[in-house]
């Protein structure tokens, strides 16, 4: 298990980054895992984003507008606005090269209040969630796999039947096309 950062931000962040670097199902439950420790402290990605200044590889004023704007449609009450919001803005900081560590405010401006025992069991608890979210996800893609190879032996064994019916039709016929039955 990973080491807990120092404050909210922090912990916050460091879900973000395994967000904007795992695959699409791990991506989206580490995501959901921020913005909840995230509403748990009343922050958003509005309080906590960088001033566009201090952005690292910051082409232009119109970058940090649309992922500002896109980052804060990740406050809709609906998840999938939410999760479908978080995707679009990983794929423009992959554009600009840039991650959720570089235009993410740091802890220290947090005050102690946030360096708590409850919040370390919940950053303890969100990691423990995600690991068993992980294995669930393979146990899920393994019994699909093995479903999926069950149904290709039923369609094999359904298709075999069917020529079976036909051949079998087509000897037992009479003259006139009609089926004779023994």
């Amino acid at each position: 298990m990973h080491r807990a950062p120092a404050s909210t931000s922090d912990r916050i962040i460091h879900l973000l980054s395994i967000a904007e670097t795992s695959e699409s199902d791990e991506a989206i439950a580490a995501f959901l895992l921020a913005k909840r420790l995230m509403q748990k402290h009343g922050l958003s990605f509005e309080t906590q984003l960088r001033p566009a200044d201090e952005w690292p590889h910051l082409a232009d004023e119109i970058t940090y507008e649309r992922l500002s704007k896109v980052l804060s449609l990740t406050g809709s009450d609906k998840e999938g606005e939410c999760i479908a919001a978080f995707l679009m803005a990983v794929r423009l900081m992959k554009r600009t090269g840039i991650g959720f560590a570089d235009i993410m405010k740091p802890g220290s401006e947090m005050g102690d209040d946030m360096h708590n025992d409850a919040d370390l069991r919940l950053y303890r608890s969100i990691e423990i969630e995600m690991m068993s979210l992980k294995n669930r996800l393979t146990r899920l893609q393994g019994k699909l796999a093995s479903q999926d190879g069950e149904l290709k032996r039923y369609r094999a064994a359904f298709n075999e039947l069917m020529e079976a019916s036909w051949s079998l039709h087509g000897r037992n016929a009479d003259p006139d096309g009609q089926p004779v039955y023994n």
